[in-house]
């Protein structure tokens, strides 16, 4: 059963959560087990 979350202050803050953990923390295979972040850091020339 899915409870409905009626908070939306609660609410954005758990999106928030799970779009960091997502794009920062998250291996993904198809980036060679590299979490977004860190595969676009690894492609992109550091400036000197």
């Amino acid at each position: 059963m899915m409870r409905s979350i009626y908070d939306l202050a609660a609410f954005q803050k758990k999106l928030t959560d799970y779009l960091y953990w997502y794009n920062y923390k998250r291996p993904h295979s198809s980036l060679k087990y590299m979490s977004p972040m860190t595969f676009i850091q690894s492609i992109i020339p550091k400036s000197a």
